[in-house]
Parts: C-alpha cells; sequence; structure tokens
C-alpha cells in the first residue's frame, strides 16, 4: 500500500498476477490443514483482509472474511474497513496447491458433519520450520481432527537448529507416514550445510468432481531408501464422509511395514498439549482388527485396516517429547500403527476410515471390508456400511497403482 502510494500506483502489487486473483485462497482453502507450525484455522487480521478484498475485488476472499474472520477492533480497522465486494462462494470445494504440493479436500466448507482431508507432500528442504512429514494427512469430522498428528513443539532453544529433528513433532516419528525396518525421513537441508536436492515428495495426480476426490503422492524420495525402496499413497473422499488411503509399499521380503497413524481423540497422556491446537477427549481402542475412535460426545468413527495377502496387527504405542524448557513437562504421544511383514517386494495397505453410530456398526462395517487382487493388475477394495456399498479398483500402470476413475 505504501509503495502504491509513493508511486501514484504506477508500482501497485496489489495487481500482481499471484495476487490479484487468489489473495486468501491459501487462507480459505487450507482451512484444517494444521501441518507443520499452522494450526489449520483462519489467517488473517480482519483489517489486512478487508485491505486486499477491496484493492483485489476478489469475491471469494470477501466470502472467506464473511465466514470465517473475526471482526476487527484494531485503529487500522478503520482505516482499512470492510469493503462492500460482494461474498461468493467458490463452486470448487477441493484444491491442490502445486507449488507446495498440499492439497485440501472436502465437501463444502461450513458443514461439520462432513469430512474434510488436508495432505501433504513437497520438499525437506526447510531447516527452520520444515517437519519430516511427507506423505502425511490430518482428516476431520465435527470439527475434529480423528486423524491427527503430534501437533507444534513448543520451542527451545534447540528447536531452531537440526536438533529439532530430533523432537517427533518435527521428524517422521510424529506423523501418518510409513516405516520399513524404522527408517525415517531425511532433511534436505540443514543451517549452514549444502543444499541435497530432490529429498521429498510429490502429488502426482489430483481430481475432484461432487462426488469424489482423489489425491495420489509419491514420498519415496524423503527416505535414504535403504529400507523403504518405494511409497506411492492415493487417498480417497468418497463425499461427504468415506475415506480411503491405499499404501502401495516397495521393500524387501521380510521387512517390517509400519503404517502410523495419531488419532485426535483420546490420545493424549500426562502432559499438557504444547501447541495451540484445541485438546479432544474421548478415546481409541484397538478391537480386534479395527480401530474405534469416539470424542465422548456421540461423534464416532471406525478406522479398518486391510492388507492384501498377508497377516498384520494393531500396535498400539506412545512417543515421549519434552522441552528443554523451565517447568517443561513431558509429553507423551499416542498412535497406532498397521504392522506387517513383507512376503513380496510390494506390499499393499488399505485403511478405511467412516463415521459410525456405535461400536456395533464398527464391527459390522469392518467385517464387510475386504481387499482383493482380481488380476496381476488390478486391486480392488469392498465396503458396505449404512452409508452405501463401495468399490474401489486400483490398475497397475508403469509406475504403480492408480484408482481408476469410477
Amino acid at each position: 500500500d505504501a509503495l502504491k502510494r509513493m508511486s501514484d500506483g504506477k508500482y501497485n502489487l496489489f495487481n500482481h498476477k499471484r495476487i490479484k486473483d487468489h489473495p486468501f485462497d491459501f487462507g480459505l482453502y487450507g482451512l484444517t490443514a494444521s501441518f507443520e507450525d499452522s494450526d489449520g484455522r483462519p489467517i488473517g487480521d480482519s483489517y489486512l483482509v478487508n485491505k486486499f478484498i477491496q484493492e483485489t475485488g476478489d469475491n471469494t476472499s470477501a466470502w472467506y472474511r464473511e465466514k470465517f474472520v473475526d471482526e476487527g477492533y484494531n485503529v487500522f480497522d478503520i482505516i482499512w474497513p470492510k469493503s462492500s465486494v460482494k461474498p461468493v462462494e467458490p463452486e470448487q470445494k477441493s484444491k491442490l496447491f502445486r507449488s507446495i504440493d498440499w492439497a485440501v479436500m472436502r465437501s463444502g466448507f461450513l458443514d461439520p458433519s462432513t469430512v474434510t482431508i488436508s495432505c501433504k507432500a513437497g520438499f525437506n528442504n526447510d531447516p527452520h520450520h520444515g517437519h519430516l512429514d511427507i506423505g502425511h494427512f490430518i482428516l476431520t469430522y465435527q470439527n475434529i481432527p480423528f486423524i491427527n498428528e503430534s501437533g507444534r513443539m513448543k520451542y527451545d532453544e534447540f528447536y531452531f537448529n537440526e536438533d529439532r529433528y530430533d523432537y517427533p513433532q518435527a521428524s517422521s516419528l510424529g506423523h501418518n507416514v510409513i516405516f520399513v525396518n524404522g527408517e525415517q525421513q531425511i532433511i534436505a537441508k540443514k543451517k549452514n550445510t549444502p543444499w541435497k536436492e530432490g529429498i521429498g515428495g510429490k502429488i502426482l495426480k489430483f481430481q475432484t468432481n461432487d462426488n469424489q476426490d482423489y489425491v495420489l503422492m509419491d514420498p519415496t524420495h524423503a527416505y535414504q531408501n535403504k529400507e523403504l525402496k518405494k511409497w506411492r499413497r492415493s487417498i480417497i473422499l468418497e463425499k461427504p464422509v468415506v475415506s480411503l488411503v491405499f499404501d502401495e509399499v516397495g521393500a524387501e521380503a521380510g521387512s517390517k511395514i509400519e503404517a502410523r497413524f495419531f488419532p485426535g481423540v483420546g490420545a493424549v497422556s500426562n502432559f499438557r498439549r504444547s501447541s495451540n491446537r484445541p485438546e479432544h477427549n474421548g478415546e481409541f481402542k484397538i478391537i480386534d482388527k479395527y480401530v474405534f475412535l469416539s470424542d465422548g460426545k456421540n461423534h464416532n468413527m471406525v478406522f479398518i485396516p486391510l492388507v492384501l495377502n498377508n497377516d498384520f496387527e494393531i500396535v498400539k504405542d506412545e512417543i515421549p517429547a519434552m522441552a528443554v524448557t523451565e517447568n517443561a513437562s513431558l509429553a507423551w504421544f499416542q498412535y497406532f500403527e498397521t504392522v506387517t511383514i513383507a512376503k513380496e517386494n510390494n506390499t499393499i495397505i488399505a485403511s478405511i476410515i467412516l463415521p459410525v453410530k456405535d461400536q456395533i456398526e464398527a464391527a459390522n462395517v469392518s467385517s464387510s471390508a475386504a481387499i482383493v487382487k482380481r488380476n496381476n493388475n488390478e486391486i480392488q477394495v469392498n465396503l458396505n456400511s449404512n452409508i452405501g456399498k463401495f468399490r474401489w479398483l486400483f490398475k497397475k500402470g508403469a509406475d504403480g497403482y492408480v484408482l481408476e476413475n469410477n
């Protein structure tokens, strides 16, 4: 604004192509994407949003301002008041941010009874704020992250140098990713050290329509690849509430493969959560071959793991973390994993997540789920539920399995 006024409009950055058409798309579409040091809440002071809307005339930003941004009481709210630009809700509810490889899938912005899935790839090249979480996702239902992460670390003197990656909040240990024989993701850039090119992953495919959203990620090169040779993760949202995570993991036969998930309910013990995310009570319980998750307020989900042609177990565990600060508390982050021993060089793990009324329904739905190999090039995942019958077909391409469009 200062540059625009000083140059009498000759230098007007509000007209820059990366600002004018989408000034607050990230604030709107990034809701619930509480990755890294974000918290998934609306961003931007009211007066700042007001100014961008007035300068760009962007209807989507005006709708974001109306629905999600609190009224401001700063002196700048007098200088830059709410504009008269008409608020218009965008028709497309899901979005891929290509330059950072983040994607958010949803049915709508305002109905908490629908599921939102935020997922990310990208590169492990930020030595100050980056987390080793390529392939990670967060699933939100009823304003609760039923599948979450370990959260933001309470800052201490070590958290802004390479020691940060000893904390689970920044390492892959604290995220919903794959481990083969315990191998973790690696950092591409440490302070005052040369850059390692290509450490990270990409979103290879993003599709969205009124009924289904689909993301395909390849986080393989986020690892050293001594143990994990390949990892492709497909995430599907059958709108409004049914989700499927389809992991294709390349590892030598005999390798231990762990698909880790952090529940956002009933999963923190012995400390006050060291982040600005709200705590959620409730419980999660491993029952035979599924996980029952509840917020304690009649909002429940079931997590159903499936492994193609292989045995598996669901394991519950926890990891500790403690900031090096005065009066710090020890944190224990609980998680569950689908654990299997690879029989072949390619292992398929599917995870179905959907709302249920109670544990009885969870058991019934779980018993209906199945994964089958139809032929050498096709794998199908089946589910019968009160919501409907679902059939997901994956076909093998040159680089791995891809969802066949229904």
